[in-house]
């Protein structure tokens, strides 16, 4: 029996998680989630209610939801939340890939300090609107970008390598 690969979800809202709890197999993840909203947790335990043999797991804590993961999501909508969710995970997500999903199209400074913020991470910036399930992504790392594209294709997003630049 394979091991199941862990993947920590950390979003404040519920669409895109959403999909990915429902799309990737139950067989091959094991998802920890952490949101701080109310709203957000209450709308993504109904979806994992009803995803039998889905090993779904919500914790209070988004750096032990990254300790464990072998992979690490987020999914936060403003520069503030990003900035304070990599701080509280830099030291657990060393040399995992981590996805990053950036919607306001904030700019390269805005990028940049992603990768500021995670130095020793396998950073991929994914870009594309909520409305949409086209995603543009980036990173410094082929294995990482090739491995979100299989994640997220696996979730039904369509994705495109738009930059790679190795360190």
């Amino acid at each position: 029996m394979a091991l199941k690969e862990t993947i920590a979800i950390i979003a404040n809202q519920a669409s895109r998680a959403e999909e990915i709890l429902r799309k990737l197999p139950g067989n091959q993840y094991r998802f920890l989630v952490f949101t701080a909203l109310e709203d957000t947790k209450e709308r993504l335990s109904e979806v994992g209610e009803g995803l039998a043999g889905k090993e779904i797991e919500f914790l209070t804590c988004m750096k032990d939801a990254c300790w464990e993961s072998d992979l690490v999501i987020l999914d936060l909508q403003c520069s503030a939340e990003r900035k304070e969710a990599s701080e509280l995970i830099q030291e657990v997500s060393v040399q995992k890939v981590v996805i990053c999903f950036e919607d306001r199209s904030e700019g390269r400074a805005e990028i940049e300090k992603i990768y500021q913020w995670l130095p020793h991470s396998k950073v991929v910036v994914v870009q594309g609107g909520a409305q949409t399930k086209e995603y543009k992504m980036e990173g410094r790392n082929s294995e990482a970008l090739a491995e979100a594209g299989r994640l997220l294709g696996g979730a039904g997003f369509q994705t495109e390598v738009v930059t790679f630049k190795e360190n």
